[in-house]
């Protein structure tokens, strides 16, 4: 879904999908870089000496963030502007993070001090969805359908093929494991057997998701029930025990009306919406709406204290307050507004003019520039009082979480690369996977502003040291 609407707004021209089978020898050898990666070992003793040292960045994020290190995974094929990384770092351990790209068939395992290879789980296609995660048991899903359950050394557990791609992460509720398959499906499986628990199998409008691609987001789980959304606007509460459909509700409305976005449970409300909008507070039990925001959503919201944080459709970051969904603030602002006629800056000196002194603005003519002008920003990430958003055109970019200030901002590398998926932010680090297939890592500065004056004590931030 949030691939196609990309697209169709023409902000990104989507890639083919590498979906090959490979071997661990080869993809270790693609993967080298001289000094860079560790020559093979147990990858359980790896980690278990990785997490011995205690958390990996204790503290709290602060500004600024300083460059630790890069990682480039390797690739099938020739990579393209167009191209989109969906994978999003995820925690399986205090030292190792893992990650999938859509570049390679493989879920990497990567030590988050260094940014050293510790392993590569094969898979049958590209992980675009991070694994669930329980003591030292992954389930992954990947872009053929498959869904294993592995230890963290990577050798399975049990394993189960779908007809349908996954896009979603599977999702751990108590004994089970719910996956949501690209077919308007929800699977429970049992999460120690791989065993069918229960399935259910939306039937959509036709008309309502004809646009509708790839995509679908992870059911939410709460109170014994379960919530997900469809391609064709329409939003369900199944039983967890049977996946009995209890409820359902069309929340979509427009062209796109895709629920993108997996439905966040705080304070009694049930936050989601669809890609055109409009964005819902609703009542869990009955899923009528209690406030309405006229926003899309393309991935999920954050609920942080009495307040929710998205990054709109339109390519701006909002905040509204959870009880009224009214706005609180957003960013970036508006541009000035000009003179589209001449397309120079209008009144005397190149002052700007507002579009009502320029023209009233009816039904049949818009002169006020087009927001967001191509951009569009990931899933909000909230950390001590910052919000942090990932940006398509290349860039990471961290917001003051009460006021919508804008405070400080990273670009990758290349410019070319953007961020399409949420950064794992932990401590005073911050990860995150480039559309180029490089992952980095930034830390946050923890030194006091008066360094000592002596050489031998003198401490470098730019080469982080």
């Amino acid at each position: 879904m949030i691939l196609a609407r990309w697209e169709a707004r023409g902000v990104v021209r989507l890639g083919a999908l590498a979906v090959a089978v490979g071997g661990l020898a080869p993809l270790v050898s693609a993967c080298a870089a001289p000094g860079a990666v560790r020559p093979p070992v147990d990858a359980a003793r790896v980690m278990e000496e990785i997490d011995r040292g205690g958390p990996a960045f204790p503290g709290e994020l602060s500004l600024p963030l300083s460059p630790a290190w890069t990682r480039e995974f390797p690739s099938q094929d020739t990579w393209t502007p167009g191209r989109i990384e969906l994978g999003e770092p995820v925690l399986v351990s205090d030292g190792v993070v893992a990650v999938g790209t859509s570049r390679w068939p493989a879920l990497f395992l990567i030590d988050r001090r260094s940014g050293w290879l510790i392993r590569a789980i094969p898979t049958r296609g590209p992980v675009q969805a991070p694994p669930a995660v329980r003591g030292d048991r992954l389930w992954l899903a990947d872009t053929t359908g498959l869904v294993r359950a592995t230890d963290l050394a990577g050798d399975k557990v049990w394993e189960r093929t779908f007809a349908a791609p996954i896009y979603a992460s599977p999702v751990l509720a108590g004994e089970l494991l719910l996956v949501q398959t690209t077919a308007d499906q929800v699977l429970a499986l049992d999460a120690a057997t791989g065993e069918d628990r229960w399935l259910y199998r939306h039937s959509p409008d036709g008309a309502a998701s004809e646009l509708d691609i790839l995509g679908t987001a992870a059911p939410a789980v709460a109170g014994g029930q379960v919530f997900v959304g469809f391609g064709d606007g329409t939003l369900v509460r199944l039983s967890l025990e049977s996946g009995r459909l209890e409820q359902q509700a069309s929340v979509g409305t427009g062209r796109f009306r895709d629920v993108d976005a997996t439905p966040v449970l705080a304070d009694g409300l049930l936050v989601t919406g669809s890609f055109g909008g409009p964005i819902q507070g609703l009542d869990p039990a009955d899923l009528s709406p209690r406030w309405t925001y006229e926003g899309g959503l393309s991935g999920p919201a954050a609920v942080a204290a009495d307040t929710v944080y998205f990054s709109d459709t339109d390519g701006t970051v909002r905040a509204l307050s959870l009880a009224e969904g009214k706005e609180i603030w957003s960013w970036p602002p508006p541009r000035p507004q000009q003179d589209l006629a001449s397309g120079l800056a209008a009144g005397a000196g190149g002052a700007t003019r507002t579009v009502e002194e320029i023209a009233p603005v009816g039904p049949a003519i818009d002169l006020r520039w087009p927001r967001p002008h191509g951009q569009q920003y990931t899933p909000p990430v909230i950390a001590a009082g910052y919000v942090i958003v990932g940006a398509h055109r290349g860039t990471l970019d961290v917001l003051d979480r009460y006021t919508g200030r804008h405070l400080w901002q990273f670009r990758p590398q290349e410019w070319l690369e953007g961020i399409s998926a949420s950064p794992l932010v932990d401590g005073r680090q911050v990860i995150f996977l480039s559309n180029s297939g490089r992952m980095y890592s930034l830390v946050g500065d923890t030194l006091p502003e008066d360094l000592s004056g002596e050489p031998s004590r003198r401490i470098s931030r730019a080469l982080g040291w």
